[in-house]
C-alpha cells in the first residue's frame, strides 16, 4: 500500500508476504550489521528492523527509514523487549513478574 505524508511524498505501508520481502531487503541493504554497535548478524541470528522514523507519524517501511538492530541493542534503543519472535517470550515472563 502505498500513504503519502503531509507533502504528498509517496511511502510504503506493508504487510504479509510484501512485508517478509522488504525485511529481506532491510537485511540485505544494511550489509547484516547492527547499526547502532556494527557487529555482524547472520543469516540464521535473530535481529530486529528499526523504524528511524517510528511512532504513528512518518513511520514507513521505506529502505529509507529502516535499519538493522541486535536483539541487544533494540532493547537499549526502545527500552523494551521485541515484540516478535524469540524476545517476545521473555518479555511475556517480564511482564508476568511484575504484575504477580
Amino acid at each position: 500500500m502505498i500513504v503519502y505524508d503531509l507533502e504528498m511524498v509517496p511511502h510504503l505501508k506493508l504487510k504479509g508476504l510484501d512485508k517478509q520481502l522488504q525485511r529481506t531487503r532491510v537485511f540485505i541493504e544494511g550489509k547484516r550489521q547492527c547499526s547502532d554497535c556494527k557487529r555482524k548478524i547472520s543469516f540464521d541470528e535473530p535481529w530486529e528492523w528499526d523504524h528511524i522514523q517510528g511512532g504513528n507519524s512518518g513511520r514507513c517501511d521505506c529502505l529509507h527509514n529502516a535499519q538493522i538492530l541486535c536483539p541487544q541493542c533494540h532493547i537499549e534503543r526502545h527500552g523494551r523487549y521485541p515484540r516478535f519472535g524469540e524476545g517476545r517470550k521473555q518479555a511475556i515472563e517480564d511482564f508476568n513478574k511484575v504484575n504477580q
